[in-house]
């Protein structure tokens, strides 16, 4: 699947608030959302004003196959088409901005962050992993 890519307006504070997907920020030169997913149900609304981007999951929870559910939980392969479905996100941001404030929410999805600096950076993972890079190692 081809990923759909916004080009967003400078901003120096970010919110991510979603469900079931992975969520990667990487260290670019411009400021970027790519979203990739193989589900229709799964939407993500974006708002960029006032120097503030807000990424949230406005997807209707369809309640999926139990199995594939418990399979992904305990990292296992389910057997079903549903084991692979996915929707993740990737946010590019210069290497070199500082911003003021992160807050990010997944309730199910990992996160891998790339040297990202802020001022107050706040992370709430129900379950998955979270990888970061220091920002101060090259």
């Amino acid at each position: 699947m081809i990923p759909e890519i916004h080009l967003l307006e400078k901003f120096d504070s970010f919110a991510i608030d979603v469900g079931e997907i992975d969520v990667n920020i990487v260290a670019g030169d411009e400021y970027s959302l790519a979203i990739k997913s193989n589900l229709e149900t799964h939407k993500v609304a974006i708002k960029n004003a006032d120097d503030m981007l807000e990424v949230t999951d406005i997807s209707k929870d369809t309640g999926g196959d139990i199995s594939s559910k418990l399979a992904k939980f305990l990292g296992e392969d389910a057997e079903t088409e549903k084991s692979d479905d996915y929707t993740n996100i990737t946010l590019t941001v210069p290497t070199a901005k500082t911003f003021d404030e992160v807050k990010i929410n997944i309730k199910s999805g990992n996160l891998n962050m790339d040297k990202i600096h802020s001022d107050d950076i706040r992370l709430d993972v129900k379950s998955g992993e979270i990888n970061s890079k220091s920002p101060y190692n090259n």
